[in-house]
């Protein structure tokens, strides 16, 4: 079995942050031009205290389109920000992290460690550890299937060396004993 990774494995640990004081509309620019669709809101003490996400973003332009567009620059983070509702910590494996995922919409999960921002875990990110995992178990399985072939069935002076190498005398005696040795006389 594969080990399967934990959070720790798999955050970032540069990661988008934003100040709950910062202009929404400044916080917006800054996730636009880097690309992405999370930031980590946090305060002085670098604790989370909420996630700025697209979604809340576009919830900016709804409220001050009704109310007064014109007040779009004096908005804050904290205005709109969402709040902190489940947090990862470095010790979560995939699985357990898989299964926050689920339970919300966001695309980036805070890791906390001691309640100090340690990084984020990205779906994209899962879905990158979920493919390694796979592959290493399947590479991992293929190995060990030929390791029991290689040890039932040795076909060269190679595996045999390698048998050597990886057994004791009693596991060679073993396998040996299983193999057929035609008589001298015996035509191959």
């Amino acid at each position: 079995m594969v080990a399967v990774p934990v959070a720790r494995d798999i955050m970032k640990t540069t990661i988008r942050i934003v100040h709950p004081d910062m202009s929404v509309l400044a916080a917006m620019h800054v996730l636009h031009s880097k690309g992405e669709n999370a930031a980590m809101v946090v305060d002085d003490d670098f604790r989370l205290v909420g996630i700025l996400t697209e979604k809340d973003c576009l919830r900016v332009l709804l409220h001050e389109m009704y109310d007064r567009f014109e007040e779009i620059g004096r908005a804050q983070v904290a205005d709109f920000m969402s709040p902190v509702v489940e947090t990862l910590t470095p010790g979560m494996d995939l699985f357990a992290v898989a299964s926050v995922f689920l339970r919300t919409n966001f695309t980036a999960l805070p890791v906390v460690d001691e309640g100090v921002l340690a990084g984020a875990v990205y779906r994209l990110s899962m879905l990158a550890a979920i493919v390694d995992m796979v592959r290493r178990e399947e590479a991992g399985h293929a190995l060990f299937l030929e390791k029991i072939k290689m040890a039932e069935h040795p076909q060269s002076i190679q595996d045999l060396l390698r048998l050597t190498g990886e057994h004791s005398r009693q596991q060679l005696k073993e396998v040996f004993s299983h193999r057929y040795y035609p008589p001298p006389d015996h035509p191959l």
